[in-house]
């Protein structure tokens, strides 16, 4: 087995969400890149950070469904306009709103996903991203739909049809196809702006472990 080596380094432990952040918490957005910036600048060569899946029901994310789809309230509404996925017209709306920030950015994401159907933003990106990730995403987001329509209980108390990927019917597949894709297209954009950070922290010369 292959262990890495490291030199004798220093870095911070930092989740995301402890970041400043839109509504209420942190994200992918531009205090990320400020926090890079600011390792960078103090001679940190490492940003610890804890798991970014889905967390429980008590918001731990130890426990996620998944241990691949990411926690997708960690989108950065910034940078979805960037993309032209959404206007600061929409953020500011939805920024009035009293409501929790899931919330807010699932309305968001709605919004983002027909912006993506409607004008073709990001699609090779998308279709590229589907195909990396096929071994787990197809699994993964039927699974969370499920969770979604059955209130989360345990898949140990799913009805019996849907307990076994490979019983899921075809027909429930393609009456479903819309909401499925809707998450997969979540996952991306969840994927796309971690791999931004990442990129950039490379940039950087600071190392993101944990």
């Amino acid at each position: 087995m292959n262990i890495k080596k490291y030199n004798r380094s220093s870095g911070i432990l930092l989740h995301p969400t402890s970041l400043p952040g839109m509504w209420d918490m942190g994200d992918f957005g531009k205090s990320a890149f400020a926090f890079i910036d600011f390792l960078n600048s103090t001679n940190q060569k490492l940003w610890q950070i804890l798991p970014l899946t889905i967390p429980d029901n008590v918001d731990s994310p130890y426990a996620s469904s998944s241990a691949f789809a990411g926690n997708t309230v960690l989108i950065s509404p910034e940078e979805l306009e960037k993309y032209n996925l959404v206007s600061k017209k929409d953020i500011l709306e939805l920024e009035s709103k009293f409501t929790s920030n899931a919330n807010r950015k699932e309305k968001l994401f709605k919004i983002a996903f027909k912006n993506y159907e409607k004008k073709n933003i990001l699609i090779d990106e998308y279709e590229e991203f589907k195909e990396k990730e096929s071994y787990w995403l197809e699994y993964t987001v039927i699974f969370l739909l499920l969770k979604e329509e059955f209130n989360n209980v345990s898949w140990k108390n799913f009805p019996e049809e849907f307990k076994s990927y490979k019983n899921i019917s075809n027909v429930w597949k393609e009456k479903n196809r819309n909401k499925l894709e809707k998450i997969k297209f979540k996952q991306f954009l969840f994927y796309y702006q971690w791999e931004n950070i990442r990129k950039y922290s490379q940039s950087k010369n600071v190392e993101i472990i944990g």
